[in-house]
């Protein structure tokens, strides 16, 4: 296993992950934000490194032929795609969050907490009433996932150009944050659309798969940390004092 995940270089992504989460918990730390969007954010950086590293069972399990598991081997818990399944929608809703809790109209604001509420209990009935919770990532569930947070992004932008956030935006971290989610999203979704192909018989597809997202993600992520680390003055004022 260990000799797959060098070879994949999967670990880069993972370092990229921690990388964002410590400049999270940095920006939490120096700045004492009381937002409890971007906190929930910053923990939820955290929570996604810890998915991935307990997702990994299901490699492990593979290489270690099942050995230490063998329960597993012939249980719908063998792949990780549960897992991962019910930990997006969780992201998402953070995700959401940090955009709605940005945003000063009420009407917008419950009309956006509505939609997120709808996206919840339609992605649980989705995997309910299909089979696609142990087999496969949830196309539905990443798909109008990725439609509304465009959605929130673009109302956070929208109240961004009709006020005078827009004269310092290069200071507000939910725009640095918005910049990695939606790139991600935009390059990425179309790609779980064909994820049923994500299989041992398809080695090219996988490749490509764990290439394309490797790379993505470490995008998103030095988006993050960037955003922290420039929106947080503490990092500036240090700077200065020494000129």
């Amino acid at each position: 296993m260990f000799e797959y995940f060098i070879e994949k270089k999967l670990f880069i992504a993972n370092i990229f992950e921690l990388l964002a989460a410590l400049a999270g918990t940095y920006y939490l730390y120096k700045t004492k934000t009381q937002e409890k969007g971007l906190k929930l954010f910053v923990y939820n950086l955290w929570f996604i490194l810890l998915i991935e590293i307990i997702g990994m069972y299901a490699a492990w399990n593979y290489f270690d032929d099942y050995r230490t598991f063998p329960g597993l081997k012939s249980s719908d818990y063998a792949s990780n795609y549960w897992l991962f399944n019910s930990a997006k929608i969780i992201f998402l809703t953070v995700f959401f969050n940090v955009f709605i809790s940005q945003i000063t109209s009420l009407r917008l604001k419950r009309f956006l907490y509505g939609l997120t509420l709808f996206f919840i209990l339609s992605s649980i009935a989705n995997y309910i009433y299909s089979d696609i919770f142990f087999k496969a990532f949830s196309s539905y569930t990443n798909i109008s996932g990725s439609l509304l947070l465009l959605i929130c992004i673009g109302s956070f932008y929208y109240e961004m150009l009709i006020s005078d956030k827009i004269l310092n935006f290069y200071k507000n971290l939910p725009f640095y944050i918005s910049i990695g989610l939606m790139l991600w999203h935009l390059s990425i979704t179309p790609i779980f659309i064909y994820n049923r192909y994500l299989t041992l018989k398809n080695p090219e597809f996988v490749n490509f798969h764990i290439d394309y997202l490797r790379y993505a993600n470490i995008f998103m992520y030095s988006c993050f940390a960037i955003g922290f680390l420039i929106c947080c003055p503490k990092v500036f004022l240090i700077s200065k004092d020494q000129n």
